[in-house]
């Protein structure tokens, strides 16, 4: 499966801030390309408890942990581990992949 960036290039990131005459830090990625996997998930994922920010992992996309946040309570049962993964490239693809192309193009009207 070919991988596509989904990095903001500096045109783009300019547009974002075309209304602004300010200089502000602009994202390099797009909005709803990150994903908030919370303690449910992480705990059917072997091997996640392992991860740190700066990690890049493979999730049918290349992604990137941006942050890892450990909760603890005085209750020592109740530690919470929660991770952010920011997706920098991101391939569709399933079976039968000749099908899948030809939906596109002609508009999904299979």
């Amino acid at each position: 499966m070919k991988l596509v960036s989904l990095k903001l290039t500096k045109k783009e990131q300019k547009e974002k801030n075309s209304p602004c005459k300010c200089e502000v830090d602009q994202p390099d990625y797009p909005y709803g390309t990150q994903i908030d996997l919370w303690p449910e998930v992480l705990e059917k994922i072997l091997g996640v408890d392992k991860l740190q920010a700066g990690d890049v992992v493979m999730v049918h996309a290349k992604a990137k942990v941006t942050r890892v946040v450990l909760r603890d309570t005085d209750d020592k049962e109740d530690t919470t581990r929660e991770l952010t993964i920011q997706l920098t490239d991101m391939g569709i693809e399933r079976d039968g992949e000749d099908e899948f192309e030809d939906g596109f193009k002609d508009g999904g009207k299979n």
